[in-house]
C-alpha cells in the first residue's frame, strides 16, 4: 500500500516530529512511503534523519510565491509517478493541495496540529487570518479523514461542524523516559549542562511566542517568595525571546539556553515542567517532560488535563501570574519521592510513538478496505 506524505518542509517542529515517529515505526512490509516537501529546507531541517530511515523525500524547493503558481502541477506530477493509495497532508499548504489534487473519496487524510481559529488569530493580521481560516476550513471539508491530535481538539472542531477522529501525538520512547539516577549522577549532568546543583529545576520547552505566553511564566516566578530555591530554565527561542530576557534582567536563576538538540538531557535533571500556553492542539513537550518524570505546572486547558489525567499536576488560569506564583511557593516544600517513575510509566503507556504510529497504520488499512 502506497502512502504519500505532503508537508511544507522538514524543519524541526511538532508536526515534523509527529511525521517522523509515524514513518520510523511503519511496517515496511505493508507500506511503501514517500514524502513530498514544498519549500526549501531551513537551517534546522531534520531531512537527514528521514534519509537515515531510508525514506524517499522529494523536494520541490518552491518559494511561497512560486508555490502559488507551480505547486499544484508539481505535486500532481509526483502523484502520477508514485501512484499513492492515500495522501496524508500536514499543515496549511499541504492541506490546501491535498483538497485540490487527490482523487478518490477515501484517499485523503490530514493531521490537524492546532486549533486554527486561535492559532492564526495570534499569528497573522486580521485580513490574513480571515483568508487563512476560510481557505483552511474549506480544504478540511474536502478531506474525508481529518485527524486531530487530541480528543479536546476534536471536540473544538466538532463545535465548528468539522467532524474528525483523534490520534494523540506520540512520545519518542528512546529519548524521553525516566531513568533512576543517584544524586551524584544528577549533579554530574547538571555540571555538564551548567545548571546550579543546589536548586530544583523548573523547565519550559518550546517556542517563545505570544501563544505560549512565557512572560506570564517569568512574572509568576519573579513574584514567588521562594524563587531563590529554583532555577527557571527556558529551552527555545522565538519572537518573545528579547522581551523575556529584558523581564528576567537581574535574576541569575532564570536561564535561557535557546534551541538545543539534547532536550531530553535537560528534562531528566528537571523537577517540574511549566507551560503558560494560551492554546494547544496537544502538548507534546508536556508529554515528553512527564515521560522524563517531571511534575507539570500548567494553564488550565482541556487538552492539558486530558494528557495529565489523574497524575499529579498544578493548574492556573491563563495569564494569571499571581496564581502561578502561589503554586511556586507551594511546590517549594512539596515532596516528590517516588512520583517520577509513576508519572513516566503512565504517560508512556498512553502516548508512546509506537502506539501512535500503529493507530495511523490501522487507519490507512481501514481506508483502503472501504
Amino acid at each position: 500500500m502506497k502512502i504519500l506524505y505532503l508537508i511544507s518542509t522538514l524543519k524541526n517542529c511538532g508536526p515534523v516530529n509527529v511525521l517522523y515517529d509515524i514513518v520510523r515505526h511503519i511496517d515496511k512490509k505493508k507500506f511503501d512511503i514517500e514524502i513530498v516537501t514544498l519549500s526549501p529546507e531551513h537551517r534546522d531541517s531534520k531531512l537527514e534523519i528521514f534519509y537515515d530511515l531510508g525514506i524517499d523525500v522529494v523536494q520541490l524547493n518552491l518559494s511561497r510565491i512560486k508555490g502559488l503558481f507551480f505547486a499544484e502541477k508539481r505535486v500532481k506530477s509526483q502523484i502520477d509517478k508514485f501512484k499513492p493509495d492515500i495522501i496524508h497532508s500536514h499543515g496549511f499548504r499541504g492541506d490546501i493541495l491535498n483538497s485540490k489534487i487527490s482523487d478518490g473519496l477515501n484517499s485523503k487524510i490530514t493531521t490537524i496540529h492546532n486549533y486554527l481559529f486561535d492559532d492564526y488569530k495570534m499569528r497573522y493580521s486580521i485580513l490574513l487570518y480571515r483568508y487563512m481560516v476560510y481557505s483552511h476550513i474549506k480544504a478540511l471539508r474536502k478531506i474525508n479523514n481529518p485527524i486531530t491530535i487530541s480528543k479536546s481538539l476534536c471536540s473544538k472542531y466538532q463545535e465548528k461542524n468539522i467532524l474528525s477522529s483523534a490520534i494523540a501525538n506520540g512520545i519518542n520512547e528512546d529519548r524521553y523516559k525516566y531513568e533512576i539516577h543517584d544524586t551524584v549522577h544528577i549533579d554530574q549532568i547538571k555540571k555538564e549542562l551548567d545548571i546550579p546543583l543546589d536548586k530544583k529545576v523548573i523547565i519550559s520547552v518550546g517556542h517563545l511566542s505570544k501563544l505560549k505566553d512565557p512572560l506570564t511564566t517569568i512574572k509568576g516566578f519573579i513574584e514567588s517568595k521562594f524563587n531563590g530555591s529554583f532555577v527557571l530554565l527556558f529551552l527555545g527561542d522565538g519572537e518573545e525571546f528579547d522581551a523575556c530576557k529584558r523581564l528576567a534582567t537581574g535574576y541569575i536563576n532564570i536561564i535561557f539556553k535557546g534551541r538545543v538538540s539534547n532536550v531530553e538531557e535537560y528534562l531528566k535533571i528537571s523537577d517540574y515542567f511549566i507551560s503558560s500556553s494560551t492554546t494547544e492542539g496537544f502538548g507534546l513537550s508536556l508529554a515528553e517532560a512527564m515521560a522524563c518524570g517531571n511534575t507539570p505546572i500548567l494553564t488550565d486547558l482541556d487538552v492539558f488535563r486530558e494528557i495529565v489525567g489523574d497524575l499529579p499536576a498544578f493548574f492556573f488560569k491563563i495569564n494569571d501570574h499571581r496564581q502561578l506564583s502561589r503554586i511556586i511557593d507551594l511546590i517549594c516544600v512539596e515532596e516528590r519521592t517516588m512520583l517520577q517513575e509513576k508519572i513516566s510509566k503512565k504517560v508512556l503507556s498512553k502516548y508512546g510513538s509506537k502506539i501512535m504510529s500503529k493507530k495511523y497504520q490501522d487507519l490507512y488499512l481501514s481506508m483502503n478496505s472501504d
